[in-house]
């Protein structure tokens, strides 16, 4: 049996680890498995790949390619939309060019799986798509990944 004099000092103690482990749970956003105040759109992490069996290797303008963007430490909101007040830092959505960010992009999107027409006028060879991580406001950032593909025929 605990003594009475052992018992209040594990008491304080006691409290003190509950209050702890609230103010950690409060600060988790177990939804999106990130700490809230913390993410921030420039620290995303890209990722780019084909969707399904497409053939990067043999495409045609004209093509829509299915493809997937994987974003960490990012809150994607549509274009326009007004993100909530404590994901303003790392709201954003993805732009999406081919071979360059030098004019406009093909597609705007906060979606992860999209499919993006290739232009009917764009030359065989190689090509890239380039995905650019964007402000919710449409600024960009300079984070961006890209992934190749061959266009082997012209349009008909």
């Amino acid at each position: 049996m605990q003594s009475s004099n052992a018992r209040k000092s594990s008491l304080p103690r006691a409290l003190a680890l509950g209050g702890l482990v609230c103010l950690t749970v409060a600060a988790c956003d177990i939804h999106d498995n990130n700490i809230q105040g913390t993410l921030n759109i420039d620290d995303v992490n890209l990722g780019l790949d084909f969707d399904g069996s497409f053939d990067r290797d043999a495409v045609k303008p004209g093509d829509s390619i299915p493809i997937v963007i994987h974003s960490e430490n990012m809150f994607p909101i549509a274009p326009g939309d007004t993100p909530p007040a404590d994901k303003i830092a790392a709201a954003g959505h993805f732009q999406i060019y081919l071979d360059g960010t030098d004019h406009a992009p093909l597609l705007i999107t906060a979606e992860a799986t999209v499919n993006i027409t290739i232009p009917q006028q764009t030359a065989p060879g190689p090509h890239k798509l380039i995905c650019r991580a964007h402000h919710h406001d449409g600024t960009p950032t300079s984070v961006s990944v890209e992934i190749a593909f061959t266009i082997t025929a012209t349009a008909a």
